[in-house]
Formats: structure tokens, C-alpha cells, sequence
């Protein structure tokens, strides 16, 4: 009786919380939402082959923008990052998989996972945060971090 009873007890706890997972992430975006995951999808796309036009991609920054990349040891500004996306990052294809995005009155709290392919056919995988702020009705990118799941971080 007593297996039986804890059995009973596991199988319950999972079907409820695997039904209140499955609706907190499929719940509908707000047009807000969209309208953020839109300029992050976009910033992307300003990346592929390595085209990327350095002023467009810094036109998608906030001007006090900060980053932390995946092989970053210290936070960068927006030219350095800029530059260092375009010399080294070149995108022939990509995926992205929001998990959480959150709207906090000017502020947007973007998380995903990525998935690029370079013009090698290498693949790499990570994932991200980026921090948006509402400026004159434009979201920009003012921070981010991110951190590939293949290659463990470099850490001091």
C-alpha cells in the first residue's frame, strides 16, 4: 500500500507539473513581446555571412549598450562589440528559441537559445540574455551575456 500510495503521489506531482509547464510556455507573446522578439530575430539577421553593416547593427544599440560575450572576460561597449561580431561571428543560418521574454515598463528581458551555422557548416550552440530598453518608441539593445553550451566559459 505504501509504494502504491507514493507511485500515486509521484505520478500526480508530475501530471501537474507538466501541465502548468506546458501552459506557462504556451501562453501567447503580447504584441509587446513580439514586437521585442522581432528586433532580436532581426539584429540576428543583420549577421548572416558576415555582412554585417557595423553602423545598422550599432543603429540597434542603446548608446550606453554593454555586452558580455561567450569568450568576454570583461564587458564591452558598443564599438568593440560591434566589431568583434562582425570580424569573428559570420552567420550563414540560425535558430532561435525564446524561453522567457519580460516587459518591465521600458525594459525587456529577452531569453533564448541559438543555434548558428557559419559558413563552414560548423555549428554552435548557446544561450542568452539581452536587455532591452523602449527610447522614442524603439527598442534597443542595452546589455547582454551570453554563453555557448558547447565550449565551457573561460572564468578568472
Amino acid at each position: 500500500m505504501k509504494i502504491s500510495t507514493k507511485m500515486s503521489i509521484i505520478l500526480l506531482s508530475l501530471i501537474f507539473v507538466g501541465f502548468f509547464t506546458v501552459q506557462a510556455f504556451g501562453q501567447e507573446l503580447s504584441a509587446e513581446q513580439k514586437q521585442v522578439w522581432e528586433v532580436a530575430k532581426a539584429t540576428w539577421e543583420l549577421s548572416k555571412n558576415g555582412e554585417t553593416d557595423i553602423e545598422e547593427y550599432k543603429a540597434s544599440f542603446h548608446k550606453d549598450l554593454f555586452c558580455l560575450g561567450p569568450k568576454s572576460l570583461s564587458p564591452e561597449s558598443s564599438n568593440s562589440w560591434a566589431r568583434k561580431w562582425k570580424h569573428f561571428v559570420k552567420v550563414k543560418s540560425f535558430e532561435l528559441k525564446p524561453l522567457e521574454i519580460k516587459i518591465l515598463g521600458n525594459i525587456a528581458i529577452v531569453m533564448f537559445f541559438y543555434n548558428y551555422t557559419d559558413p563552414w557548416d560548423n555549428v554552435f550552440s548557446g544561450k542568452n540574455v539581452s536587455i532591452y530598453m523602449k527610447e522614442d518608441g524603439k527598442w534597443l539593445l542595452l546589455s547582454g551575456m551570453g554563453s555557448s553550451c558547447q565550449i565551457p566559459s573561460r572564468c578568472p
